[in-house]
């Protein structure tokens, strides 16, 4: 995932950060939202191969 996606997903002053690899200072909304996002990266990986 490149920085742009991120920050699009999460505009400037979002709750949630990665540091080395790692969610952190998430509240669970965000989290959930992320985690959301994730997947829909995942599933659109999977669908191309």
């Amino acid at each position: 995932m490149s920085e742009s996606d991120a920050e699009r997903e999460y505009p400037e002053g979002a709750a949630c950060r990665i540091e080395d690899g790692v969610l952190v200072g998430c509240e669970t909304s965000t989290f959930e939202r992320y985690a959301g996002f994730l997947r829909r990266v995942h599933d659109s990986v999977t669908e191309e191969s």
